[in-house]
């Protein structure tokens, strides 16, 4: 085994962090952190409830003991869903969240279009006008 994983894989990485390897962890954090981050902050805005996020959702997701719930693949993909649902927990979104959402999911989480409108309960016609009004917005906020 390398330093922080297998061979550096991310599913190999999660998987020794759930045996609790902590460089793994640490290595999963480094490479996904910026994107999930970026992810909360659209829909949550610059702060700790986005930082923390972000945290708890790598926490979790090294903490399951089954690796079987990698059903698309990719452990972007599957943290970035889980950052999403984690930001939304509070409640309903507004419109503008979801629409940065939407696109979050899309630029930071490897999620298709569809994908992400599934997500956040956004589909057909009114993902096509949501995206076209969010990509002209350029209110969306730059993460930092």
């Amino acid at each position: 085994m390398t330093p922080g994983g297998r061979d550096g894989d991310d599913q190999g990485l999660l998987l020794d962090a759930r045996g609790g390897d902590g460089g793994s962890i640490a290595g999963l954090y480094d490479r996904h952190a910026n994107a999930l981050l970026a992810l909360a902050r659209y829909v949550l805005g610059v702060g700790k409830a986005a930082e923390d996020a972000v945290v708890d959702t790598i926490v979790d997701a090294c903490g399951r003991g089954e690796a079987g719930d990698l059903r698309h693949g990719s452990v972007r993909h599957e943290l970035a869903r889980a950052t999403y649902q984690r930001c939304r927990a509070p409640g309903p979104l507004s419109p503008a969240a979801r629409s940065r959402a939407v696109l979050a999911l899309c630029l930071h989480g490897e999620h298709t279009y569809r994908e992400a409108g599934a997500l956040t309960g956004v589909v057909g016609a009114s993902l096509g006008d949501l995206m076209r009004d969010a990509l002209a917005d350029r209110a969306l906020p730059v993460p930092v």
